[in-house]
């Protein structure tokens, strides 16, 4: 079996991830036919945000056309969650949840990985030592 029947011959089932409803963090998706990351994110519950990512609510972004392309030929990310967060840190305006997705971001960046994240936070708000 090739890589790619491993990668669509299995289906995702959210009851796979129903542990995450509710968590807080960074979180990683991944493709299943390279076995590399594609993106990181960050989000308030990631079980709902992996709901959109899988329903590709914002196809104009590159991970959502990334999201359709996976759609439709039957592909199946690979989410994990890299880092807990409390709720309170991980709000749009909280320095703590963007510092550590910009770590992940930039920890992945240097092994040539995560090339969907296109947008980055300006370091001089969100600086990482």
């Amino acid at each position: 079996m090739n890589k790619l029947d491993r990668a669509t011959n299995h289906t995702l089932k959210l009851s796979h991830l129903i542990h995450l409803r509710g968590v807080s963090g960074v979180y990683s998706i991944s493709c299943p036919v390279t076995n590399t990351v594609v993106y990181i994110g960050l989000s308030c519950n990631v079980f709902t945000r992996f709901k959109s990512h899988i329903n590709a609510y914002d196809h104009k972004t590159p991970v959502g056309k990334w999201m359709n392309e996976c759609k439709q030929t039957g592909i199946v990310p690979i989410f994990e969650l890299l880092q807990e967060l409390p709720f309170e840190k991980v709000g749009f305006k909280s320095r703590t949840g963007r510092k550590a997705e910009l770590k992940w971001i930039k920890h992945f960046k240097s092994k040539g990985l995560a090339e969907l994240n296109v947008y980055m936070y300006p370091v001089r708000d969100f600086k990482v030592k």
